[in-house]
């Protein structure tokens, strides 16, 4: 799989996760099969309304997750000389790839009905703003690198001469921090939700 680093601090993007604001983060750049399943232990299953800023999502719903090959000159249906249309290209560019959450809000746009809205932010730096009935499901990566600001202010990298010494111990802690307690919180508010469900169910029986 092949990956890019997306620079969030010098862009002037806030995201904050486990108590640190987050530098840099490595986002897969390849196009997403549209065979693609999550597989338990890699990626977390969730629904539109309990995506949060920070996780590394694509659409699980292949009826909402454009076809890369639908864009693919080596495609065996497509005539010779085929141009994929702008509609189709942009499709597949917003709903086949990963990307990290930025400002998600959730509002009901009917009574009856919610969205989720959030600004999606992809490996090339390209940025759009994606909007979704909440019953959706999205494929949410488990392990994210990403690189903190230092507490001295600094984003510090390899390239960087003044790497401090333990810069990846730093690294790791900060990404099992953040593995830990924000995916972890995410699971609980889904057991949480899960047990009111039940609990009403079992009040109005």
């Amino acid at each position: 799989m092949n990956f890019g680093v997306v620079d969030l601090h010098s862009n002037g993007i806030h995201l904050e996760l486990a108590g640190r604001k987050v530098a840099q983060v490595k986002i897969p750049s390849d196009y997403v099969p549209h065979t693609f399943a999550p597989i338990l232990g890699t990626h977390l299953l969730v629904s539109g309304d309990q995506l949060a800023n920070g996780m590394v999502v694509v659409l699980e719903d292949v009826t909402q997750r454009a076809n890369p090959n639908d864009i693919s000159p080596e495609n065996e249906r497509r005539k010779e000389g085929f141009v994929p249309s702008e509609y189709d290209r942009r499709r597949v560019e917003e709903t086949a790839r990963w990307a990290l959450v930025t400002d998600v809000k959730t509002k009901h746009n009917r009574p009856d009905s919610r969205i989720v809205k959030f600004t999606a932010i992809y490996s090339d730096g390209t940025m759009r703003d994606r909007t979704y009935n909440v019953d959706y499901k999205w494929a949410v990566l488990t392990e994210v690198e990403m690189m903190p600001v230092c507490t001295c202010g600094v984003v510090h990298t390899e390239e960087n001469p003044e790497v401090p010494a333990d810069l990846f111990d730093r690294g790791v802690s900060f990404l099992e921090t953040f593995v830990n307690d924000f995916l972890g919180s995410v699971l609980q508010d889904i057991e949480d939700d899960l047990k009111d469900e039940t609990s009403e169910g079992s009040a109005t029986s």
